[in-house]
């Protein structure tokens, strides 16, 4: 293989912003209408809406005078799958938003093929701008709850160091953030199928 060169580099960055900007803005739906406006609330909305179902979550571990790590950690085995779940449904539902965007189009194969840039580097931006996508989707869903959710839980914990319950928002965070990305790439590998 051939060391990408820096032209090279500077062109697959300038095709993954072109794409990532296309995700969000898709001249078919409305032309001359700002979807960032929409996008912003309906985004507003659903981390709203995560902070309010993690407070609500925790209340019965807020209310508890002092908790033990064993039940406690029974306990919040449903929350747990609830987070998962949750995580992703809502990035497989982002990836079904942008899913006629999600594979290279003919109308890139038209405008973009006389130009000098190799195929390989149009699809390899295409699918560096839906993961790019993705990830930043399954972060922002689970951003709020990855901090509030593992403090509201060891609040009234005896023995629950600061140290210990980084790890466990460290530990929560990866899990919902990966399960965010299993819904969307599973929604993306569904579009790749014929």
């Amino acid at each position: 293989m051939t060391p990408a060169r820096p032209v090279d580099r500077d062109v697959f960055n300038l095709l993954t912003r072109l794409f990532v900007r296309r995700l969000i803005d898709n001249d078919l739906i409305s032309p001359h209408a700002d979807r960032h406006e929409s996008l912003a609330v309906v985004y507003a909305f659903v981390v709203s809406l995560a902070t309010f179902v993690t407070f609500f979550i925790s209340t019965d571990y807020l209310a508890a005078f002092i908790q033990l790590p064993g039940p406690t950690a029974l306990s919040a085995l449903s929350d747990r799958f609830l987070f998962i779940a949750g995580s992703i449904t809502i990035t497989a539902l982002s990836a079904l938003l942008v899913w006629d965007s999600l594979a290279l189009e003919p109308r890139d194969a038209a405008i973009l093929g006389p130009l000098p840039i190799h195929a390989r580097a149009l699809t390899r931006a295409k699918l560096a701008a839906a993961a790019l996508f993705g990830v930043l989707s399954a972060i922002g869903v689970n951003a709020v709850p990855a901090v509030v959710y593992p403090l509201f839980l060891t609040l009234n914990m005896r023995g629950m160091s600061g140290a210990g319950i980084l790890r466990l928002m460290a530990g929560h965070g990866t899990a919902v953030v990966l399960a965010g990305l299993l819904g969307f790439f599973g929604v993306f590998a569904a579009r790749g199928t014929p």
